[in-house]
């Protein structure tokens, strides 16, 4: 196995067959809730990504671990309803209850409520260590997001249930 290495989302996306013009066809997120959104992810517009993933392989069921400002959720929720797929988003976070982040599960489902206009994205305040959820949503899941405190504990806990 070969790992690629791509500087930027552009490289990336053209190297899946991605043409320069349909690029932009690729995004989703309002551009108010971009300008808004603390997310490390936005500066490089990661969310191109998650939506040419979403369209590209249909997922049916999609589990995110770490919401915090829903960037990636709002992503792959938005993607899946550009392209009127049967599919939905479950999001694992403690919001609030992490203590590096002021982010609450009521500011989450206030922007599902404001930008999702179907019942696709579902959001659940757990820790996903003290609990099975893993295990169980891998199972059943056909695409997984990991972004929990983005260590080397995190991916290897997780590594154990793929």
């Amino acid at each position: 196995m070969s790992i690629k290495y791509f500087n930027n989302v552009s490289n990336y996306l053209l190297s899946e067959g991605v043409k320069d013009e349909e690029m932009g066809k690729l995004s989703v997120l309002p551009a108010e809730f971009v300008n808004n959104s603390l997310s490390s992810y936005k500066k490089a517009n990661y969310s191109l990504i998650f939506a040419h993933l979403v369209k590209k392989y249909r997922p049916k069921r999609i589990s995110e671990f770490g919401v915090l400002g829903c960037y990636s959720f709002l992503s792959f929720a938005l993607a899946i309803q550009k392209n009127s797929l049967d599919s939905e988003v479950h999001g694992y976070d403690l919001f609030e209850d992490y203590p590096y982040t002021k982010f609450k599960l009521s500011d989450a489902k206030s922007l599902v409520l404001k930008y999702i206009k179907r019942d696709i994205a579902y959001l659940h305040k757990v820790n996903v260590f003290n609990s099975n959820i893993i295990p169980e949503e891998l199972g059943i899941s056909s695409m997984a997001h990991i972004d929990l405190s983005n260590d080397g504990d995190t991916y290897e806990h997780f590594l154990n249930y793929m």
